[in-house]
């Protein structure tokens, strides 16, 4: 009756690591093969006016060499993740910036930058959420500033 008693157990035991296993290899596949995610940047072509919500108030900038500047600012920064958006505007969150891009048909797009927790994020809606430091937050901001 003992061999047997043991044998069921080697038997559990290794049911048990078969299947602890089998998760762990089926939670790396997932986490290795996550989407990537990256910023949709507009072409200023397709834009009407990019508009930035500050604490200071809103500034708005139409002219397409200006534009330019800033999209070609904010596509230097090189920006991706793993980690999605599920949602059409961040919460709890500090010193948040909202940044519009205005279609020519009549479309918005939204880029959320902001501080939670004492770091720094992009935000795409429905896209991704980007870390960024505290320089690249101000770059953006001032992206806007020098275009004025």
């Amino acid at each position: 009756m003992k061999k047997k008693e043991k044998k069921n157990k080697i038997v559990s035991y290794l049911v048990i690591l078969f299947l602890i296993v089998a998760f762990g290899c089926g939670l790396w596949y997932k986490l290795a093969n996550r989407q990537v995610y990256i910023p949709d940047i507009p072409n200023s072509h397709n834009l009407s006016s990019i508009s930035y919500e500050l604490p200071t108030g809103i500034i708005t900038v139409a002219e397409e060499e200006k534009m330019d500047k800033i999209l070609e600012g904010l596509h230097s920064l090189n920006l991706s993740t793993k980690t999605v958006s599920v949602q059409d505007s961040p919460t709890d969150v500090e010193d948040i910036v909202y940044i519009r891009f205005y279609y020519k048909e009549d479309a918005v797009g939204n880029l959320f930058i902001y501080k939670k927790n004492n770091k720094y994020y992009a935000e795409e809606p429905y896209n991704g959420i980007y870390k960024i430091d505290e320089e690249k937050y101000n770059y953006i901001i001032d992206l806007v500033k020098e275009s004025e």
